[in-house]
């Protein structure tokens, strides 16, 4: 069993902007930061999955993959879940230029239930976790700066493909490990 996702990945360039972003937010206890090398826009996540449903996965992300074609996303905007007055996460936001960010998660999610797993029961908020709040006396002023940044423009990007990882937890951090990528066609 390999803990796994399947995620669009950033070029360089958005990489360093949300890292200048991160750099300009206070270092606060209790506010655990991303570090921007991995940083990701998870389209489904997938838990653990065993040798035989890797196998039908990527098989039916290359299929899928091939209906969709390169789209641009602007990474922009700034956010928390729950909400910015009561933050456990931390976000910048991404848009798609037309419907084919939304099409690629319904792929991924297909591609999940097709190996047997249940449906994923949140909506798909398109979003990079920037940091985790794990002690709420200081989620009004991590809240507080990121609303600083609300005009934050990382730049857009075309997107042209997704990515299955496999995730690996370590007292350092999650590893992650590329293992294919599905090109868009």
């Amino acid at each position: 069993m390999v803990r796994s996702f399947v995620a669009i990945e950033f070029p360089d360039s958005v990489r360093n902007e949300i890292a200048r972003l991160l750099e300009r937010l206070p270092r606060l206890p209790g506010i655990t930061y991303v570090h921007p090398n991995r940083m990701h826009l998870t389209l489904r996540f997938l838990g653990d999955i065993d040798d035989g449903q890797s196998v039908r996965l990527r098989q039916t992300l290359r299929d899928a993959a091939t209906s969709l074609r390169p789209f641009e996303v602007r990474v922009q905007g700034v956010g928390a879940f729950p909400s910015l007055r009561r933050p456990s996460v931390l976000w910048v936001g991404l848009v798609a230029s037309d419907a084919s960010l939304v099409q690629a998660q319904e792929l991924s999610e297909r591609a999940a239930q097709a190996i047997g797993l249940p449906a994923e029961t949140k909506a798909f908020h398109p979003h990079v976790t920037l940091a985790r709040v794990r002690d709420s006396r200081f989620a009004l002023e991590a809240s507080d700066a990121l609303h600083a940044e609300r005009d934050f423009d990382a730049g857009a990007f075309v997107v042209s493909g997704m990515t299955l990882f496999h995730s690996r937890l370590t007292p350092h951090g999650p590893v992650y490990t590329p293992i294919e990528e599905f090109a868009f066609t």
